[in-house]
Order: C-alpha cells, then structure tokens, then sequence
C-alpha cells in the first residue's frame, strides 16, 4: 500500500501535524520515529524537511539538538489540518 506522504510538502504537514502533539521539545530520531509511521518517509526527505522548516521558522532547534514548533508552524498546522486529516482517513 502506498503511503500518505507523496510530496515534499505533505511530509512537512505531517511534521507539523506531529510537532503540534508532542509534549515537548523531541530529538530528530524521535521525530523520525514517530514520522515513519508512513511509508512515504524516509530519513534524508525527513532531514531535508526539517532543515527547511528550522530556516522558515516553523520549527526551532534548542542547543540540545531537540526541535519544537514555532507559533508559525502552529498557525500553518492548523490552517492544513483539514487536509491532512482527510487525507488520513481516506489511507485508512
């Protein structure tokens, strides 16, 4: 079965998505852990994709290496919800 992840973008709606429910701050492998549930991702796209979400603003690196959501990237998670959940559900 093919994944929901089919492009540069929904692999960064899916991080958004992620990083708006953690509890905390995550490492890159916890990121990817909890990113892999999706067969379109992989480690260098995931790594692509945080890097240039971390230059945009969406996400912030502290000086322990862990990354978190910015009020940007929450502003554009919530504007993109809708499409990913429907997405989702039509995956399921």
């Amino acid at each position: 079965p093919m994944g929901f992840i089919q492009s540069e973008l929904d692999l960064k709606l899916l991080v958004l998505y992620i990083m708006s429910r953690v509890a905390g701050p995550v490492t890159f492998l916890q990121l990817l852990e909890l990113a892999l549930c999706d067969e379109g991702v992989d480690y260098f796209s995931l790594t692509e994709a945080v890097g240039h979400m971390v230059e945009t603003g969406q996400l912030e690196r502290d000086e322990e290496q862990r990354y978190s959501i910015t009020e940007k990237g929450r502003r554009r998670a919530r504007l993109h919800r809708v499409r990913f959940l429907s997405h989702r559900s039509r995956m399921e």
